[in-house]
């Protein structure tokens, strides 16, 4: 069980990476936008969503603060869905492996 919560950690940090590499690109792209303002909104939300769901899966990792990593992995899903959905599904499979690591230490 706390290979599954790894796992969901690891997605986590993914859809954050991948969060914030759409905030990048939209930014580098934002001087030929036509509607820069909508594109530059779009840019800092993928951003700041990025970093926190990157930020909650490191924090997942270290086997802290599960219930950080499921509301990371949850609004993950506005970041990138499929990621975000399976990091949803391990964290939750996850959570008794760590509930009895976390009590045995």
């Amino acid at each position: 069980m706390e290979k599954n919560f790894k796992t969901g950690a690891i997605l986590t940090i993914v859809t954050g990476g991948l969060g914030i590499l759409a905030g990048i690109v939209l930014l580098a792209i934002l001087q030929y936008a036509y509607l820069w303002g909508i594109v530059l909104a779009g840019a800092l939300f993928e951003l700041v969503l990025g970093l926190f769901t990157a930020v909650a899966g490191v924090f997942a990792l270290r086997g802290k603060a599960w219930s950080l990593a499921l509301a990371a992995a949850v609004i993950g899903i506005l970041v990138f869905f499929p990621t975000a959905l399976l990091a949803i599904l391990f964290l939750a499979l996850g959570r008794k492996g760590l509930r009895a690591v976390n009590v045995a230490a």
